[in-house]
């Protein structure tokens, strides 16, 4: 009997704890970067704040390895939406020119809107726009990347992910493509139900234009996990690899590995 007492109080509880919605710095509230490329369709809460942040090391193939540091700020602004503002820097193992070595690779300005969240047979949708600066050497202009969002639970915990990407350079160069479209599947689901529920499996496979004229597009695929550390906290890890395409203009490993705090 006292055993039976005790499950309907941690029963309550547990259900509690997965109908509470999920915040910024939730493990299974999924922002691009950390540590895979794709988002889900959730915002932040309104007048929440997150710093997330990362180390990275990229090995191309048949160029310098580069390591570096992403940064990003989130502020729910407005009822299921954020601003975001997102800063990467890298340094290169070894290059030819001295000034390539090293220096800002992107400086981002997004807003992120969703426009509901998933009930019944209806998934979760939302928007994302980014405008990224030229902060890069080899930028030329600023580019915008709009990128549309859905989110869907199947089976008992498993979520899918779509994300569709369209990025426009109109100060492109020479030689590189204007208009790249990319599109990807992403995978989530908690590790260690239901004794545990701290822990997020990820996965994604995604196909995107080639950045060159004449390029093939490039298939990637990639596996991460997201631990929950502290109410606000999250670690995150993640490897990824670009598997054909690319015309032999491609990533033979990217690993990732940061925080998310939230505040």
């Amino acid at each position: 009997m006292k055993r039976l007492e005790l499950r309907v109080p941690l029963a309550s509880l547990m259900a509690l704890f997965l109908c509470q919605p999920a915040s910024a710095v939730d493990h299974s509230n999924l922002d691009a970067g950390r540590p895979l490329s794709f988002d889900d369709a959730e915002s932040i809460a309104f007048r929440e704040q997150a710093l997330e942040g990362g180390l990275f090391l990229r090995r191309p193939d048949g160029l310098a390895t580069s390591f570096g540091l992403d940064l990003s700020y989130l502020y729910g602004i407005a009822r299921n939406t954020h601003l975001s503002v997102e800063l990467s820097a890298y340094r290169r193992t070894r290059s030819e020119p001295l000034e390539k070595r090293s220096g800002l690779e992107k400086l981002d300005l997004g807003i992120f809107h969703s426009f509901n969240r998933e009930h019944g047979d209806t998934p979760a949708f939302a928007v994302r726009v980014d405008l990224s600066l030229p902060v890069a050497s080899e930028a030329a202009g600023v580019a915008a990347r709009m990128r549309g969002i859905m989110s869907k639970t199947v089976g008992a915990r498993d979520r899918l992910h779509v994300n569709a990407d369209l990025e426009v350079d109109p100060n492109r160069r020479e030689g590189r493509r204007g208009v790249l479209p990319a599109l990807t599947l992403g995978w989530s689901r908690p590790l260690g139900y239901p004794r545990a529920f701290h822990t997020t499996g990820l996965a994604e496979l995604r196909v995107a234009s080639g950045r060159s004229t004449g390029q093939s597009p490039i298939l990637s695929a990639g596996a991460g996990l997201r631990r929950q550390i502290s109410v606000r906290s999250v670690l995150d890890v993640g490897v990824s690899s670009d598997l054909a395409g690319g015309s032999g203009k491609r990533d033979l490993l990217r690993v990732t590995a940061g925080l998310s705090t939230g505040f």
